[in-house]
């Protein structure tokens, strides 16, 4: 779908028509890692086009909270967001790691057994 007006006034400032910006063909090039969140509210990235980026990442975890908007993600379950995004980086550290033959980080930070 395209808009002239917004097309025109978008050109200079993204160096493409708003109808070129397609995240989900954008998201193909995407060759690292990517924790995807989204809610069922979010008017900016729509559940339909949020599945639309997961199938096109080649690595991604995909996480969606129910009755959640764009700006509320982090919000409406606080705890879980940030377990998800403690868990997700810290795997990722680790298995940079395990790839470098280096100690993992996470098993640094593990408390010590008696």
């Amino acid at each position: 779908i395209s808009f002239p007006p917004l097309d025109i006034a978008a050109r200079p400032f993204l160096g493409a028509s708003a109808s070129d910006i397609a995240p989900a063909k954008a998201a193909k090039s995407i060759d690292v890692p990517v924790l995807l969140v989204s809610g069922d509210k979010d008017k900016d990235a729509r559940p339909f086009e949020a599945l639309a980026i997961e199938e096109a990442l080649s690595d991604v975890q995909h996480e969606h909270f129910r009755q959640a908007a764009h700006n509320e993600l982090w919000a409406q379950e606080p705890m879980r967001y940030r377990r998800l995004v403690e868990v997700f980086i810290r795997s990722r550290l680790d298995a940079e790691a395990q790839t470098e033959g280096r100690p993992s980080p996470g098993a640094a930070a593990a408390p010590a057994s008696n």
